[in-house]
């Protein structure tokens, strides 16, 4: 009888050619041999598919469906073909210390708790910092309570953590079906649901900042920061714990609205700006509508639609314009200095 792997690491793949053999590597040489790798291929157009198949190990599970389905529901169909006691989520640009799996083994059954959040090494291009997630200096068991003030000014990454598989299945603890922030109802649901969590401050992931990934992006994908909201709020309500932390959630709505209307293509602003308002949610109309600053001169450009155009300095709207298909018109200070209008 085939012997039950102590982890499963789920990897969701979409066109990561150029990073994909050195997370591999990193995986199949882990100290600790007894794991299995489950790699989703999210129907990539590179050549991620083609090295993962050249790996082929019998630790290394390839899933391959030819649909293009996002990152959380490739995580969720990983957890359900897991067959490993641990889970963990690694993303296919980013990789492990080589002992990581063997450290994380040891203290879960040291402290049979429900999940480990461990440190990660973030790289970008030539550089290299630590983050401390939750700035937690020396390890301890806990639960939410106690890192409380930290929970929602800590970016919700799902692979710094080292997860029971018993506990995920027990709590149905899901991804949402999203493309962007899709981990942040996955962690929350961990942090109120773990009875036990062991913070342990111990560089073991490194993340690439990968210049392709989508939060670098302008991409129309951010529309679901509405999804990621209502779901906070649903985990909250049934947690009892909305008024706890009704605080930290403003705030950090707050800033992935604002991060957000800076990703979306301008066409699609003004219907971000109504879902905001019809959800009362708090929004800068001029962060929304900032095409760009022109430092030198320190002129702020807005668009807040495809027609329409204007320049502030100091708050006072210096210029104006409107472009249709038949004329375009320009305005210095309230008066009219160009008309071109156009003929068949």
């Amino acid at each position: 009888m085939k012997k039950t792997p102590l982890i499963s690491i789920i990897v969701p793949v979409y066109n990561s050619e150029n990073f994909l053999p050195r997370c591999l590597d990193s995986l199949l040489q882990q100290t600790l041999s007894d794991i299995e790798i489950i790699a989703l291929d999210d129907a990539s157009t590179d050549g991620s598919l083609r090295i993962l198949q050249e790996y082929s190990d019998e630790r290394l599970k390839v899933v391959s469906d030819g649909k293009n389905l996002g990152p959380g529901i490739r995580r969720n169909q990983g957890i359900s073909i897991a067959q490993g006691q641990y889970i963990m989520m690694v993303d296919s640009d980013d990789w492990l210390e080589y002992d990581a799996c063997r450290q994380l083994v040891a203290k879960a059954q040291e402290t049979d708790c429900d999940a480990i959040s461990f440190n990660a090494f973030v790289e970008d291009k030539d550089t290299q910092r630590e983050s401390n997630y939750y700035q937690v200096e020396k390890e301890f068991c806990g639960t939410w309570q106690d890192i409380f003030p930290l929970i929602f000014k800590t970016p919700f990454h799902s692979w710094h953590w080292l997860y029971k598989s018993s506990f995920l299945k027990e709590h149905k603890i899901a991804y949402l079906d999203c493309s962007f922030l899709e981990d942040v109802p996955f962690v929350l649901s961990v942090l109120l649901n773990a009875g036990k969590i062991l913070f342990y401050p111990q560089n073991l992931y490194h993340y690439v900042q990968n210049d392709e990934s989508i939060v670098h992006r302008q991409s129309d994908k951010f529309m679901c920061i509405f999804d990621v909201i209502a779901a906070v709020d649903a985990i909250l309500e049934q947690a009892g714990q909305k008024e706890t932390f009704k605080n930290q959630v403003q705030e950090w709505t707050r800033r992935h609205i604002d991060f957000c209307s800076t990703k979306l293509s301008f066409g699609l602003r003004p219907v971000f700006l109504q879902k905001l308002k019809e959800k009362g949610l708090p929004f800068s109309r001029r962060r929304l509508f900032q095409r760009k600053k022109i430092k030198a001169l320190g002129i702020r450009i807005y668009q807040p639609n495809e027609k329409i155009f204007y320049g502030c300095f100091c708050g006072i709207k210096i210029f104006s314009g409107e472009i249709c298909p038949q004329y375009t018109k320009i305005r210095f200070l309230g008066l009219p200095v160009l008309k071109i209008t156009k003929t068949e």
